[in-house]
């Protein structure tokens, strides 16, 4: 497909002629068909044709805009059906996560604009799909820890309380920031005076995890200091566990029955065994949380290439930050870009 226009055959129109107008009209409309869905000032940002200040010199607003256009846009499919609005704008990605094609901040939770306020999006898509009211004090939390994410199936209602126990359990936060730890330990092996400061200070989830609210190590794990001495307490549970001292102990292994990821603050004795070094690293791998490309992941960018438009400008930009959507995790733009361009992942590798 050729470009539609030479942003020179724009910007050599003088402002007011209605020839300019025509042209820009002409162009939202070619958008509207290379996209095939409502437009946004992101779209013609990307393009780097038409800025807001021109379309607003010419057609007073983005909607007026839109409307001279023919075309939809996000406000008034909004305000049309709310429900059809948010399905419109999604991307699924692997873990089914539903994101807004055109927010790329992973940091902020993305807003709409609904019933006029500025609203995040997460909890208008909550309060739409369930038909639950949200109260002041309520929260909108998120099972797959994805601040972007606004899939229904995703998002339960809860408050501040759950939402911090949620953190802690995901290892998302430290509950060292909120609890504070009751009681001392006097002797390190005294073995139920241990495990009765470790109830008084832990908080028990579903999966009878004892999840430690006191200090922290600078990796993670629950630390105290017992006779100005430091102990690792998971490594002094099993070491009391074992009737071991703390020395002999050289890697206590976090193991849960049903073979999930484990959690450093967990020091319900049942859930510790011990172990080696070499454990310890094939631990580490085996519940490592980040997202890896694979040969089908690559064939399926590869073939989408072949229908992709390159010629457009910012379609690279574009096709790059669609496929770290679709895939997650810790998958950046700068990777798929990397694919795209054959740097990794090479054509040799990909065709054997």
């Amino acid at each position: 497909m050729k470009e539609f226009m030479k942003a020179t055959e724009l910007y050599s129109i003088r402002d007011n002629s209605d020839v300019k107008k025509e042209k820009i009209i002409e162009y939202g409309k070619y958008l509207y068909n290379l996209y095939n869905r409502p437009l946004t000032k992101a779209d013609f940002r990307d393009s780097r044709r038409i800025s807001s200040e021109t379309i607003r010199k010419q057609f007073g607003s983005m909607g007026d805009f839109l409307l001279d256009c023919g075309i939809p846009s996000e406000r008034k499919n909004q305000s049309l059906d709310i429900k059809d609005f948010l399905l419109s704008i999604r991307t699924i990605t692997s873990n089914g996560c539903w994101v807004q094609y055109h927010y790329n901040n992973k940091e902020e939770y993305p807003k709409i604009k609904y019933q006029g306020k500025n609203e995040r999006l997460h909890r208008v898509s909550f309060s739409v799909f369930t038909n639950q009211k949200i109260t002041e004090n309520k929260l909108v939390l998120h099972s797959c820890d994805n601040k972007q994410c606004y899939n229904p199936d995703h998002l339960s209602l809860g408050d501040h309380s759950k939402n911090a126990l949620e953190a802690v359990a995901s290892g998302l936060s430290t509950p060292v920031n909120y609890v504070r730890t009751v009681g001392t330990i006097k002797n390190p092996y005294n073995y139920s005076e241990l495990l009765s400061f470790i109830k008084d200070n832990c908080i028990v989830t579903e999966k009878n995890e004892w999840l430690y609210t006191g200090s922290t190590s600078s990796t993670g794990y629950p630390m105290r200091t017992i006779k100005v001495k430091n102990y690792y307490l998971h490594r002094l549970v099993l070491a009391n566990k074992l009737g071991k001292t703390y020395e002999e102990i050289t890697v206590a292994r976090h193991v849960l029955p049903d073979k999930s990821k484990p959690n450093k603050l967990d020091l319900n004795p049942d859930h510790l065994i011990e172990g080696s070094n070499k454990d310890n690293s094939i631990d580490c791998l085996s519940y490592s949380k980040s997202t890896k490309l694979t040969i089908e992941k690559v064939k399926e960018i590869r073939d989408d290439m072949k229908n992709w438009d390159f010629s457009v400008k910012g379609s690279k930009k574009e096709f790059d930050q669609k496929w770290a959507q679709i895939i997650g995790g810790d998958i950046s733009s700068d990777t798929i870009s990397k694919v795209r361009l054959n740097k990794s992942w090479s054509w040799e590798t990909y065709n054997s």
